[in-house]
């Protein structure tokens, strides 16, 4: 499946910063939501899923985010 870039992405609880890593999240219609050790994020995709919580895998790079289906 191709990865696709995510927007908007903010912490659920506000904090500076993201990690970089590869992290297990869900996707539902246009929104992604995953949590790490430091909180819980939420971003929208460029292309939504069809279904809730559809689980996916999240990349953060030097501050870019992608997500693509697992």
């Amino acid at each position: 499946m191709a990865k696709n870039t995510l927007s908007e992405v903010r912490r659920v609880e506000p904090v500076e910063g993201h990690p970089d890593g590869t992290f297990h999240g869900f996707w539902s219609g246009y929104v992604v939501r995953w949590e790490t050790e430091d909180g819980r994020y939420e971003a929208k995709s460029k292309n939504g899923v069809r279904g809730i919580n559809v689980p996916c895998v999240v990349v953060v790079e030097s501050g870019q985010f992608t997500c693509a289906s697992s």
